[in-house]
C-alpha cells in the first residue's frame, strides 16, 4: 500500500483532521490525490539560500484552487496564511 493510500483510508475514517507540516513533496501528492483539504502557509520575513519561489510551491503536475479562510500576522514579522479547499 503507497502512503498515499494510506492517507485516503485514514481520511476516510471518523475522527480528526490529519496535520502536516511543512511544505514538500509529500503535499503535492497529497494535492494531486485531492486530499489536502486545508493549507496553512508560515510566511517568514527571513530568506536563507538560493532558489525561487517556483523552488518550493510550483512543481510540473501540481495543481490546486484554494481561498483564503485566515491570515494572521505575528509580533516576529511572522504571517500565517490559512487556504481551503473549495471542495472540502
Amino acid at each position: 500500500m503507497t502512503p498515499i493510500e494510506t492517507i485516503r483510508e485514514l481520511k476516510q475514517q471518523s475522527g480528526n483532521d490529519i496535520v502536516q507540516y511543512g511544505f514538500g513533496a509529500l503535499s503535492h501528492a497529497l494535492m494531486a490525490a485531492g486530499l489536502l483539504d486545508e493549507l496553512r502557509l508560515w510566511m517568514h520575513p527571513i530568506f536563507v539560500g538560493t532558489g525561487t519561489a517556483g523552488d518550493l510551491l510550483y512543481r510540473p503536475g501540481s495543481s490546486g484552487s484554494f481561498e483564503l479562510i485566515d491570515s494572521t500576522s505575528l509580533d516576529s514579522g511572522v504571517v500565517i496564511l490559512s487556504y481551503r479547499s473549495p471542495a472540502a
